[in-house]
């Protein structure tokens, strides 16, 4: 059985099913391949989205709110006063804004980790998302 890679799932199952059902009966063991084979498109298609998601939001977090929070530490430095940043401050500053930028990159609220993740998907082809080769 050969099944071309398809990038979404309808167009998966139909292609699967007619090639697992050319004479239009009903077989337990096809039937139990095809959902063998649609539980493997459905768990590619989840690990293809973790990782589309993961190189977005760390996409966002290096090139967007890092140097947002970096700008606002320069600021915060340069003041005098009582409320100057301490020797510590100054030194593990900028790794707590590295972790702060991570945190807010990975929220569910912002939207413009989703939508990267959304044009990465669009971006892969449909080879990496539909494997069944094995």
């Amino acid at each position: 059985m050969t099944v071309t890679p398809f990038s979404s799932l309808p167009a998966a199952t139909a292609a699967i099913m007619h090639e697992m059902k050319p004479s239009g009966q009903k077989n337990p063991k096809t039937q139990k391949d095809f959902n063998s084979l649609l539980e493997q498109h459905t768990t590619a298609m989840k690990e293809a989205r973790e990782e589309a998601e993961d190189a977005a939001s760390g996409l966002v977090s290096q090139a967007l709110i890092l140097p947002i929070l970096k700008q606002l530490r320069r600021s915060s430095e340069e003041s005098k006063g009582p409320f100057s940043p301490g020797i510590a401050e100054k030194a593990f500053g900028p790794e707590f804004d590295m972790q702060l930028s991570d945190r807010i990159a990975h929220s569910p609220r912002l939207g413009v980790t989703k939508a990267f993740a959304d044009r990465l998907m669009k971006r892969m082809g449909p080879e990496k998302v539909l494997n069944v080769h094995g």
